[in-house]
């Protein structure tokens, strides 16, 4: 069994190969975007408005290639 983290987030998944486990990171990454994306801010905890920002600024970024 693979395990990867993503440290910043404190998200993880665990697969039979490197790619499963990456690919489950993506879809965790994902699924806490979305949902964090759905909250005012106002209603986030800190570590959770700052995870916001992060994949916020991680999405932007992408977006510029």
């Amino acid at each position: 069994m693979v395990h990867a983290d993503h440290l910043d987030t404190e998200t993880w998944a665990e697969g039979d190969t490197d790619y499963e486990a990456l690919d489950g990171i993506r879809l965790e990454l994902e699924s806490l975007y979305k949902f964090l994306v759905e909250k005012p801010d106002t209603q986030l905890s800190g570590k959770f408005k700052s995870w916001k920002k992060l994949l916020i600024n991680a999405i932007e970024e992408r977006d510029d290639f």
